[in-house]
């Protein structure tokens, strides 16, 4: 039988949290680690994914906003260019207060959800 591509797992996480604690946020039931940065800065992000496709690949980010204290909605979506060995990094501008979370997807797959809150 022919082999067959392993699926890509990506790694994503967040740079320059100025703390990260542990809290229930948007009407969640369990907690969670939320990074938190300050509003007006640039929130910035490094990712993995291996195996690593081709140089010059794009890895879409999505940023998801607590509407209501009860559900996230999709504020934003982008897209940056991966470079060797499966790296990517970018950054999003501050979205103003609030609970967030980011996402890296690539070739259907996604990566953990990344809490944050920008006060």
């Amino acid at each position: 039988a022919p082999a067959t591509a392993a699926a890509p797992t990506i790694r994503f996480s967040l740079k320059g949290a100025y703390a990260v604690k542990v809290m229930r946020g948007c009407g969640e039931k369990s907690t969670h680690h939320y990074a938190h940065f300050r509003s007006g800065l640039r929130i910035s992000f490094s990712g993995r994914i291996s195996p690593a496709p081709r140089r010059g690949f794009r890895v879409k980010i999505k940023l998801k906003r607590c509407v209501g204290g009860k559900d996230f909605r999709t504020l934003r979506e982008t897209s940056v260019r991966g470079g060797s060995r499966g790296r990517f990094s970018g950054g999003v501008a501050s979205p103003g207060r609030g609970i967030y979370w980011l996402r890296a997807y690539y070739g259907g797959k996604s990566s953990k959800k990344e809490q944050l809150r920008v006060t």
